[in-house]
């Protein structure tokens, strides 16, 4: 079975490299919530994990700038990702219903995703490779 994975656009876009202050400002943004400051360490843990990505990625323009490279992503929409995204919201949704507790690990959940992006791409462009996104 072979899934065809079709890419968004074929030139770079300056706004893709910046993707990345979207995850991290989602992060920040997330930590200024109300379930969230309701534990503190997760509220510290949430901000000093965006500050850590911010300043990662400075590193990484200030380092790109140098050596006249920019950042390079490449965004693919893969229909393996968005039907897996789609069966596990899905399923959560549905186990939300009859479990209280999960309800409030949405958020955190949400966060994880975001965070996982940001490193994936950092991670990526600190190898000298071209970020390779495939969006559900």
């Amino acid at each position: 079975m072979t899934i065809a994975a079709t890419a968004v656009s074929t030139e770079q876009p300056a706004w893709r490299p910046a993707l990345v202050l979207m995850f991290i400002g989602a992060l920040l943004a997330l930590s200024f919530s109300l379930r969230v400051a309701a534990d503190p360490v997760l509220v510290l843990t949430l901000r000093a994990s965006a500050a850590g990505l911010l300043a990662w990625y400075a590193v990484l323009l200030i380092h790109a700038a140098r050596r006249q490279r920019p950042l390079k992503a490449t965004i693919q929409i893969v229909q393996t990702h968005y039907v897996q995204g789609l069966v596990h919201t899905s399923i959560f949704i549905y186990w939300a219903q009859y479990w209280p507790f999960i309800e409030g690990q949405a958020l955190v959940i949400v966060c994880q995703i975001l965070f996982a992006y940001a490193f994936q791409a950092l991670l990526t462009w600190s190898r000298g490779q071209t970020w390779r996104s495939r969006v559900p």
